[in-house]
């Protein structure tokens, strides 16, 4: 390099930057669809699963009624359960793994998150943060995580209005802005 140029017959080492440098967030042309996280690393169980049957059967159909059947769905869950695997065959999902989960959310243009109970998956969310994605979620979803102002762009607990501000932010690329920003 540019050293050994300037210092000839000195012993020069290159040592890696200690912090990796991270790519600024996925453009929003360059997302797409609706991402439920099941479990990461681990058996699907619980209030995960259950957070997961309810977005598939609950908010998923009313989502694809308004803003179109090619909505894609991702699950991703690394051990679904058998009810799980079914539930995301007879609602047109994919499961994929958790190995690129910060990727995965990074792509996608919402998560959703329906937990009813349990403890959630504020670490999730905060990756959604981190990648400058924005999600739908229940109050149990989000846990302790502080939300601040984006609570009210947020959290929401009946499938109804979990389909109404996921097909917002799938269909107005205005909302999604606003709410990225406001997350940011």
């Amino acid at each position: 390099g540019v050293l050994r140029g300037w210092l000839p017959g000195v012993a020069v080492s290159e040592v890696p930057p200690a912090l990796a440098v991270r790519p600024g967030p996925v453009p929003l042309d360059e997302r797409g669809g609706v991402v439920v996280v099941a479990a990461e690393g681990h058996d699907v169980i619980g209030g995960h699963e259950d957070a997961a049957l309810r977005a598939l059967a609950d908010v998923i159909p009313s989502v694809r009624l308004r803003a179109g059947e090619e909505v894609e769905c991702t699950v991703v869950a690394d051990r679904p359960t058998p009810m799980l695997a079914q539930a995301c065959e007879a609602a047109g999902a994919r499961v994929t793994g958790s190995a690129d989960l910060e990727a995965i959310l990074g792509r996608a243009r919402v998560v959703l998150a329906a937990h009813t109970f349990g403890a959630g998956q504020p670490a999730v969310l905060a990756a959604c943060l981190e990648a400058g994605t924005p999600f739908v979620c229940t109050p149990y979803a989000a846990a302790d995580l502080g939300l601040g102002t984006l609570a009210g762009a947020a959290l929401c607990a009946a499938p109804a209005d979990m389909a109404t501000r996921t097909t917002q932010l799938l269909t107005d690329d205005g909302r999604w802005a606003a709410v990225t920003a406001e997350a940011a």
